[in-house]
């Protein structure tokens, strides 16, 4: 890729993202990149209540709140059970009732084993997973009983899923790869990934058009 990709070689008042920091904008929030620990630990220093227990989604939120109204607000509850013998301890099976939930191998595996006995040769899509947990999420929260009968049979539907599944909101690192690939005919893996790197830096919205927007496009690689 050109050197001119570089930060200090991009036209000019393009700065680099923003530190956390409670003096920080919603929009310089919006258009920095951040890991979840980062996030947990500025959680923390702000006072947001079970910061450690929060999704990456939930302490973004949280913290957006907390740059535009200058408080805090009670946190996402999801009453959902951490502690107890984890169901997979028990031995998976479609009867067994969803408490203890963790997103392992062994239960990833029979998920994709269950899935393939009702539709054989069934194609995992991308980004089933992730939605299959959220839907798993808001069904517990709402006080739906759930077996991995109901898990099994829901993974199947998201996967049949013909239309492509909206963006996720949070999720800029993937929605963007997605993009890239999609607009960069014949990409490689290795040049999404540099274009990812190098935008993450910069105080700008994290997608795709911003990376046209910018000048940032295959034909500088």
């Amino acid at each position: 890729m050109s050197g001119q990709n570089d930060i200090s070689g991009l036209r000019p008042g393009l700065k680099p993202q923003t530190k956390l920091s409670t003096s920080m904008t919603q929009v310089q929030f919006d258009n920095g990149y951040w890991y979840a620990t980062e996030l947990k630990e500025f959680a923390k220093t702000i006072g947001i209540p079970c910061a450690s227990r929060l999704r990456k989604d939930e302490l973004e939120k949280a913290i957006k709140v907390f740059l535009k109204a200058g408080k805090i607000e009670s946190s996402a509850k999801r009453s959902l059970s951490t502690s107890g013998i984890k169901d997979v301890e028990q031995g998976l099976s479609l009867s067994l009732p969803v408490a203890v939930y963790t997103s392992d191998k062994e239960t990833k595996d029979f998920l994709e084993r269950e899935a393939q006995k009702l539709v054989p040769l069934l194609k995992r899509k991308s980004g089933a997973r992730y939605r299959l947990n959220r839907w798993r999420e808001e069904q517990l929260v709402k006080g739906v009983k759930l077996s991995y009968g109901d898990l099994v049979k829901e993974y199947v539907r998201l996967n049949l899923t013909k239309e492509p599944f909206a963006q996720i909101p949070h999720g800029r690192y993937i929605n963007f790869m997605s993009d890239f690939f999609a607009g960069e005919k014949g990409a490689t893996w290795k040049q999404a990934l540099r274009a990812w790197k190098k935008l993450k830096k910069l105080d700008v919205p994290k997608n795709y058009r911003s990376w046209v927007r910018l000048n940032l496009s295959s034909k500088q690689m």
